[in-house]
């Protein structure tokens, strides 16, 4: 199933995240994928693989062409590390003798899963995780795609349950959390030649329903912090965080 020949990224195309949609299946046994890659100005014959990654594990799948995406038999997940988020790309390659050109690519596709469909949709667009910090209550840090995730201390009991459901754990970290991930993408983007990828794409998408405006087209160090200070406000005031907060101390809970 693996290809062996070597590739060529000179002058690829870019698969927008609109033309990729990626589920996860079976507790995370298997995959979907729906693909439209017609009118990229890719011949329509071009081998499609889609490889599921999560750090060094990875698979690689044939799926047919560009005219005709038609996926395996069987997309199991067997061989990518079960230990975290795993993330897909999407290639499309010109086959020549020993070296593959690529043509086009997707990468950093985020699948989603049956959870994605429940009504707390929020908690899938941030990724949580529990490891020791030492004395620190919480970080941002990279998972192995690259993508932004909330790390909280496992000494606090319930960590990943407190972020949801707490009032205090919600008013003192989630504006911040909020604010670094969006400066960072926006960075991201404004610096990258490739589109944004699909988590990118998602935490864009909810600043701008949050600022009421699209994210600056411009690198304007000034405009980027105008927009994310929107949409900090915007979050605040919609879930009344300090109000709750308040409240919360006031009942003398903790």
């Amino acid at each position: 199933m693996r290809i062996q020949k070597r590739i060529n990224h000179t002058n690829r195309k870019k698969i927008g995240a609109d033309r990729v949609s990626i589920s996860i299946t079976e507790n995370g046994a298997k995959f979907e994928a729906n693909l439209n890659l017609v009118g990229l100005g890719l011949p329509n014959d071009a081998p499609v693989y889609v490889e599921p990654y999560f750090k060094h594990s990875y698979m690689r799948f044939p799926f047919g062409t560009v005219q005709e995406p038609t996926p395996p038999s069987y997309l199991d997940l067997s061989e990518v590390d079960a230990g975290g988020g795993v993330l897909f790309r999407v290639k499309v390659v010109e086959e020549q003798g020993e070296v593959g050109k690529l043509l086009a690519l997707a990468n950093r596709i985020s699948p989603t899963t049956p959870e994605d469909n429940d009504d707390d949709s929020k908690e899938s667009l941030l990724h949580v995780r529990e490891k020791d910090l030492g004395e620190e209550i919480w970080k941002l840090e990279r998972d192995s795609g690259d993508r932004l995730e909330l790390v909280i201390n496992n000494k606090i009991p319930g960590a990943s349950n407190q972020i949801r459901h707490s009032p205090i754990f919600q008013a003192l970290i989630l504006p911040q959390v909020l604010r670094e991930t969006l400066l960072e993408v926006l960075e991201r983007c404004g610096e990258d030649e490739d589109e944004p990828g699909a988590w990118e794409t998602k935490w864009l998408r909810f600043g701008e329903i949050l600022a009421g405006d699209p994210p600056p087209a411009n690198n304007e160090e000034e405009d980027w912090e105008r927009w994310v200070n929107d949409a900090v406000e915007a979050f605040s005031k919609q879930h009344r965080l300090c109000t709750k907060l308040v409240e919360k101390l006031a009942g003398g809970q903790s």
